[in-house]
């Protein structure tokens, strides 16, 4: 039950945030900027603290079903304030300057790297992993993307350490994490070349930040290409089935 009150709590978040009108979120005024952003993170903290005040804080850690009940209240937590970011704040943002990121942008790497290390930990957690099943439907896609995204575009040596130090801790979070369909794909479908498309640029992050180079997305390597993919349609395939399983880095064989 305590379950269903965590997730219903959830959802009744995300219903409130999408009234917010659309037009003035995405203004990209300063207005915007100074509004929105904290009504958005006043509804979220509401959803945190109402979960943590009514169920979580009773639930017991040594008790398998109520530590995965902790464990999905900090994965929903986090997936929301993802995905809002995504979605309305990050239009917000009055400027893309890599070498100055503001709180709103440092606190949605934050959340990324936060939900994939809780995705992690709740498939290698001898206490919650029978609840695996469940895990691998809250999918990371989003958070893995994100990260990817931002170490991609961005030249870290040109950030402040603080801000450094986070991009350190997202390339940690996904450097050695599994990646792979859940479930076995055609091939040459929509699915197989965004999961090598993803595959690639993880690669190829890797490689830049070993060697200090900066992507040139203009002109992206052939590698890296994807002939004839709608993205928008490969994304929507993939969440309409569920079909994103990142699997724990420490558990190769475990992957379906």
């Amino acid at each position: 039950m305590t379950m269903q009150l965590v997730r219903f709590n959830t959802s009744l978040c995300l219903r409130r945030l999408t009234s917010l009108k659309v037009e003035d979120i995405r203004a990209g005024s300063k207005d915007a900027q100074s509004t929105v952003a904290p009504r958005m993170e006043a509804i979220i903290e509401e959803m945190v603290q109402r979960n943590e005040k009514s169920h979580l804080r009773y639930c017991i850690k040594d008790e398998g079903f109520q530590k995965y009940t902790l464990v999905l209240g900090k994965l929903t937590e986090y997936k929301v304030r993802l995905l809002f970011y995504h979605r309305f704040l990050k239009e917000t943002e009055p400027s893309r300057d890599d070498r100055s990121w503001n709180s709103v942008r440092q606190q949605a790497m934050s959340s990324a790297v936060n939900l994939i290390n809780m995705y992690q930990t709740a498939l290698t957690d001898p206490l919650v992993h029978q609840f695996e099943w469940h895990t691998r439907r809250h999918s990371q896609f989003h958070a893995m993307l994100h990260i990817l995204n931002e170490l991609s575009t961005t030249d870290i040596a040109q950030l402040d350490t603080e801000t450094q130090t986070l991009c350190m801790q997202a390339w940690a979070a996904i450097d050695n994490v599994a990646m792979e369909p859940a479930r076995p794909s055609k091939s040459g479908s929509v699915e197989e070349k965004l999961w090598t498309f993803l595959q690639c640029l993880r690669t190829r992050v890797r490689a830049r930040l070993s060697i200090g180079t900066v992507f040139d997305n203009n002109a992206m390597p052939e590698s890296l290409s994807i002939p004839d993919l709608d993205m928008t349609n490969a994304f929507n395939a993939l969440s309409a089935y569920q079909n994103m399983d990142f699997g724990s880095s420490m558990d190769f064989l475990d992957i379906f």
